[in-house]
């Protein structure tokens, strides 16, 4: 599973402060705009309550969560669509991820500089989109400049991208993201431009505290997560972190939240399997088929694959084993062609 997403916004927003505490990694951080100028990758683990609860029934020997790549990518500045900053590399890495994770900056902080030289999140938002926005029109004009001659000989596939890439290019000079644009869904399947205003965003507000005033991003979900905070409580001991977390009237950090966000944006859901005394999460995509969800496995399982036992997780949880789930009648028997639904936990028989 080759999905990912990309953490952008203005520099000095706190995007490699926030991939840290994601992904428990150490990208240089500093109070100066390209601090960052390449990116990074790493795993992000799923926080899975589902999980923990299973692992208390089930009492595994081992338990493995799910994850998904981050990527943090170079601050964008306005121009960065023309190849201002480190535009030109921004542009292109954000083209390999699925989800954009859009930070901007509500946190006070005067130390830290703001490349418009004032806090504002909603205007933060609009300067990176209309970069990639513009970035967009012009992957448009150069494609549709490419497909002309055939689409006016009346080549049927030609024809059809255009009328596409008409509407397209018409939308984002009235300064549209795409991914507001239904008709435009099945672009990708008509033409080889790979757009960066398609994909869907998560909008991540860095705030000083908890109970900072979140602004409105209207059609775009939004989660507060004061980072530096969040870090500070992360490292602590769990006891401690806990009983910090209860008295601020709190069950878990806001970044967790944060992770569950973005994984539904990527259309994921997740399956379990409790084999070898291992419990662990799967991250699929929604509409996996039970054979592909076995090549996530294991290669051979997908192609070996004879059938897979399902029971909900909370049924096993009930049951305890899946011995128990057999005999109280909740576990059923699935082919390859069955369709893994999030919550589920598969034994595989290949």
């Amino acid at each position: 599973m080759s999905v990912s997403f990309g953490i952008v916004g203005l520099p000095n927003v706190g995007k490699s402060t926030l991939f840290n505490l994601l992904a428990g990694s150490s990208v240089k951080v500093s109070n100066y705009p390209f601090c960052t100028t390449d990116h990074h990758d790493g795993m992000v683990i799923v926080p899975d309550n589902r999980l923990l609860r299973l692992r208390e029934a089930v009492q595994p020997e081992k338990c493995i969560h799910a994850a998904i790549r981050g990527v943090d990518i170079a601050g964008l500045v306005k121009g960065a669509s023309k190849g201002e900053g480190l535009g030109n590399q921004f542009l292109a890495n954000i083209r390999e991820v699925d989800v954009i994770l859009h930070v901007v900056r509500a946190f006070g902080a005067p130390d830290v500089a703001h490349v418009a030289g004032a806090v504002n999140p909603a205007a933060d938002f609009e300067t990176v989109n209309t970069e990639l926005v513009l970035a967009d029109l012009d992957a448009v004009e150069r494609r549709l400049s490419k497909i002309q001659g055939k689409a006016q000989s009346g080549e049927k596939n030609a024809v059809n991208e255009k009328t596409l890439l008409d509407h397209a290019a018409g939308k984002l000079q009235e300064g549209h993201l795409l991914v507001k644009e239904p008709l435009l869904a099945d672009l990708g399947t008509h033409s080889d431009v790979n757009l960066l205003s398609t994909k869907p965003q998560v909008v991540v507000v860095n705030c000083d505290d908890y109970d900072a005033e979140l602004p409105e991003i209207p059609g775009f979900p939004v989660t507060g997560v004061p980072v530096t905070m969040d870090t500070e409580i992360a490292e602590m001991q769990g006891d401690e972190r806990a009983e910090f977390l209860r008295e601020m009237g709190r069950e878990e950090l806001a970044v967790n939240v944060l992770i569950r966000t973005v994984y539904d944006a990527l259309g994921l859901v997740t399956f379990y399997t409790a084999a070898h005394n291992i419990l662990q999460a799967w991250p699929v995509v929604a509409g996996t088929t039970a054979a592909d969800a076995a090549g996530r496995i294991h290669t051979d399982m997908k192609d070996r694959f004879v059938r897979a036992t399902v029971v909900a997780a909370r049924d096993l949880r009930e049951c305890g084993s899946l011995s128990a789930a057999r005999s109280r009648g909740v576990a059923r028997t699935e082919g390859r062609d069955y369709v893994v639904q999030d919550g589920d936990v598969m034994e595989i028989a290949f």
